[in-house]
């Protein structure tokens, strides 16, 4: 479970990546934002998963993002808040994100916030590879 998920992670992260074109506007590359932002998304939900299952051994469900953090140990959520000053506001605004962006053209407005949820699923991604023992190898 553990390597798959974390693998599922980068490779979510590097689509999104890839459709939003790395939070670059070039006149010669499109921008998929839908696709971008959920998978963006994603990668971000799975980065949380992986740090719960890392250190409770718990397989969780589920798509809101402020949930999953809320099960994090202390250490994780201290670093993961480093994020930003106003991480609390960033995590209203994504916390449904991945489910959210699917399903936008149900709604009448709808923010996308590309640029915030791509560089979120990079922060997550970096502190696993730079500071989670192991995480390369799991």
């Amino acid at each position: 479970y553990s390597s798959e998920v974390l693998l599922s992670a980068k490779q979510f992260n590097a689509i999104a990546k890839i459709c939003l074109n790395n939070n670059r506007i070039e006149d010669d590359k499109p921008i998929y934002i839908v696709p971008g932002v959920v998978c963006a998304a994603f990668a971000c939900e799975l980065a949380l998963k992986w740090l719960i299952f890392r250190s409770s051994g718990t397989e969780v469900r589920g798509h809101y993002l402020d949930k999953l953090y809320a099960m994090l140990g202390a250490k994780d959520k201290d670093k993961i808040r480093l994020f930003t000053q106003e991480f609390d506001q960033f995590m209203s605004r994504n916390m449904n994100l991945f489910i959210e962006a699917r399903y936008h053209h149900e709604v009448s407005i709808f923010a996308f916030r590309e640029q915030e949820i791509l560089q979120f699923s990079d922060y997550l991604l970096s502190y696993i590879e730079t500071e989670c023992q192991g995480a390369n190898n799991e």
